[in-house]
């Protein structure tokens, strides 16, 4: 049996989008070892889709190379074809199922938010850049929040008023045709998201790729190979990659981001359930209008100090907490169906202690290898269990309180616990 702690409604489709490496629009180009620019860079070099004319890079430093001079020609659809079809196709699947499984009216509230959280950050950037939690950080230090701030604001405001926004445009999603909208400013913003990669990813040194660091393979063997990137005024830096269906991929993507991405989708059949969706509506609308609340407090404070307070109380605090427990989360069983799964939601708030001792007792006695996951939301405690072929039966099994209600059509089981 196996314990787990939930994430609410999936957000992969952000991460996996603003992750993506970006670049911006610089007269320099990527140099291989030999001073000369990358083999496989330029018009033609780069791509995933058959017939289309263009051949696959010959190495994993003509793919970087490809992709950045791609950007220097303001050709943002070269960061699509830097991924192999198979995570194109996966991608694109990914927004068009989310699409068609998430409720307009959720969706719509969960986009006005975002829009109007633009808006803020526009309006009160020196408001939200002097609060401790962001003055006192390592991105401060150097004033790189401060410098990149405007375009990252730019930049969700372009994906918020976006095609992402709208889940009609959203059912016929295709991330070439996404990428090629994007302007030369919003290249230039998308560019800035360079500095929130890890230091084991390439596009981290971005900004130097574009300012002319030399890139080079320094070893290859089958599908694997080392990449080293030596800025014009810094230490070198190696990174690995592998190849997948011929195209070379940082070695941290080619063996997690597909997987990351079906196990999105696995998640939707649990999270976007249409009985399990309907349930998290109605505790999604309240926290929503609550966040529009908080930006207008927060629109409307006076003064900076009145700002940072509500900053963090009713933002960074419970941030810190939901990061608590998201960073428990495990991922999902692959095999799981959605008939599988039930929901049992207690009436109360339980403390950490009762969560504790209720998840045991619902894996116990199973005879299966069964998995858990819980949350708490509005004053009610909720648990996902799975797999459970028999909800009936399994209902009639609960000994952790009274069961009040059995939902079989939406696999929900009701039940009241006692306070101790």
């Amino acid at each position: 049996m196996t314990r787990r702690r939930r994430v609410d409604l999936p957000v992969i489709l952000a991460v996996v989008l603003m992750g993506l490496p970006g670049c911006g629009n610089d007269d320099a180009s990527p140099k291989t070892d030999s001073g000369q620019p990358a083999t496989g860079a330029g018009a033609g070099a780069n791509t995933n889709e058959p017939g289309d004319g263009r051949s696959a890079p010959a190495n994993a430093a003509d793919a970087l190379s490809a992709v950045v001079e791609g950007f220097q020609q303001n050709r943002p659809d070269a960061i699509w074809e830097f991924l192999p079809a198979g995570h194109q196709r996966e991608i694109n699947e990914l927004a068009r199922e989310f699409a068609i499984r998430m409720d307009p009216e959720l969706w719509q509230q969960t986009a006005e938010v975002i829009r109007n959280s633009t808006g803020l950050l526009k309006t009160r950037k020196q408001s939200i850049l002097s609060h401790p939690a962001l003055s006192e950080s390592e991105w401060a230090a150097d004033g790189i929040l401060s410098k990149k701030w405007d375009g990252f604001a730019a930049l969700l405001a372009t994906v918020a008023n976006g095609e992402l926004a709208d889940l009609k445009q959203m059912q016929t999603f295709d991330g070439r045709e996404f990428f090629a909208r994007f302007d030369a400013d919003s290249l230039a913003q998308l560019q800035d998201l360079s500095i929130l990669l890890s230091d084991d990813n390439p596009f981290s040194m971005l900004r130097d790729m574009i300012d002319g660091a030399s890139i080079r393979v320094i070893e290859e063997t089958g599908d694997t190979a080392t990449v080293e990137i030596e800025p014009k005024n810094g230490e070198p830096r190696t990174f690995e990659f592998s190849r997948v269906e011929g195209k070379w991929l940082p070695k941290s993507w080619a063996e997690g981001l597909l997987d990351d991405v079906r196990q999105a989708k696995a998640r939707f059949d649990v999270e976007l359930a249409p009985g399990v969706l309907a349930e998290k509506k109605k505790l999604a609308m309240p926290y929503l209008a609550d966040a529009q609340q908080i930006l207008d407090a927060l629109q409307n404070a006076k003064t900076d100090e009145a700002f940072h307070t509500v900053m963090t109380e009713r933002i960074i605090k419970p941030a810190l907490l939901l990061g608590a427990s998201a960073g428990e989360t495990a991922p999902v069983d692959l095999a799981a169906k959605p008939g599988d799964v039930v929901r049992i939601i207690i009436t109360r708030e339980l403390t950490a202690a009762e969560i504790d001792q209720i998840a045991d007792i619902l894996l116990s006695g199973s005879g299966a290898d069964r998995e858990l996951t819980d949350d708490i939301a509005d004053g009610k405690t909720l648990f996902v269990v799975s797999p459970v072929k028999d909800v009936a039966a399994f209902a009639k099994a609960i000994t952790i309180g009274k069961v009040t209600r059995v939902d079989l059509k939406t696999r929900t089981i009701t039940v009241e616990v006692p306070e101790e």
